[in-house]
């Protein structure tokens, strides 16, 4: 009888501590996929990927752009109002305004006269904004 519960015991330590081993390794995992977050259109047909050429049109809009949620862009933009619900991976250059909704992200610098930011929304670069009497389209911010 003693060996049994012993035995029921060892066993149970043994679940436990594999447990935790789990949980520590999925804690590793989950913090690291935080930290650097990559995604990747693994649709068979890019649908969520622009192509070399659409990506150079996209640099000088003459208009607004939207990159819808779900849909990444790399590259530079210039355009008039740029809203972004998906990914930019590039900067955001001479834009009238800007606004990041919640499930936007920009990995770049972005350069505008107004910008927008919801709550959820993430940004990693440089920011200027409101430093200029009037952006137009093509026009710097340096005086």
């Amino acid at each position: 009888m003693a060996t049994q519960k012993t035995q029921r015991a060892a066993n149970f330590a043994q679940a436990a501590v594999y447990t935790l081993i789990i949980v520590a390794i999925l804690g590793v995992v989950n913090f690291l996929a935080q930290r650097y977050n990559k995604s990747f259109d693994a649709t068979a047909n890019k649908k969520y990927t622009l192509s070399d050429q659409t990506a150079k049109v996209v640099k000088n809009i003459q208009g607004d752009l939207t990159v819808e949620a779900g849909a990444k862009l790399t590259g530079s933009v210039r355009a008039n109002s740029v809203t972004v619900a998906g990914e930019i991976e590039g900067n955001i250059d001479s834009a009238v305004r800007v606004e990041l909704l919640e499930t936007g992200v920009l990995n770049g610098d972005l350069k505008a006269g107004t910008l927008t930011v919801v709550s959820g929304s993430r940004m990693r670069g440089r920011v200027e904004f409101g430093w200029s009497e009037e952006i137009t389209l093509g026009t710097s911010l340096s005086a």
